[in-house]
């Protein structure tokens, strides 16, 4: 059976949509802790769709889960048959993704116009305008695929190939400790 709930603005002020989804818990690269916290979305409206195994929500939109957080004008979430997400798409100009990882002093935070994130591969797929800054660290290409417990950074490549005319890699090293 389809599930459509849609939720229109009304007068000026956006009604928001709050949604605390105890059941999608997202285990990726965050606090430890972060995982056992309810994921709470506020949108403008949103579609969901059991069939499909999506929920489209419109916005602005902030999901939220511990020090977790995801921004976008548009917010794709597909889950599972169980409910487990398996993939979280947000479209803006730019969209952004924020966690604190355990034990470090810096915030990761990604930018682009599209960030796909898969939590159970603790990867993010960032697109146009991609950014990864982590303290002094800073990366940014029109393409960025990223591993969020290793690190690797995958930027300026399409499926392996070199992308064309689509600009340059840029990286910031911050300095090394004062000894």
């Amino acid at each position: 059976m389809l599930k459509h709930i849609m939720l229109q603005e009304k007068s000026k002020s956006s009604i928001f949509l709050l949604i605390i989804l105890g059941t999608y818990a997202i285990t990726g690269f965050s606090l430890s802790s972060d995982h056992y916290k309810p994921m709470i979305i506020t949108a403008s409206s949103v579609e969901i769709n059991d069939q499909r195994g999506l929920s489209k929500y419109q916005g602005p939109v902030l999901i939220k889960q511990g020090s977790m957080r995801i921004t976008g004008r548009i917010v794709i979430v597909y889950h599972n048959k169980q409910r487990k997400i398996t993939r979280i798409v947000a479209y803006g100009r730019p969209a952004t993704y924020k966690v604190r990882p355990d034990k470090e002093p810096y915030d990761l935070r990604s930018s682009a116009n599209r960030l796909e994130y898969y939590p159970s591969k603790n990867l993010m797929h960032m697109f146009g305008n991609a950014r990864v800054k982590q303290g002094p660290r800073d990366f940014r290409s029109q393409q960025i695929k990223y591993n969020l417990v290793t690190n690797n950074v995958d930027a300026g490549k399409s499926n392996g190939k070199r992308l064309t005319g689509q600009g340059r890699v840029n990286i910031t090293i911050g300095p090394g400790k004062k000894k």
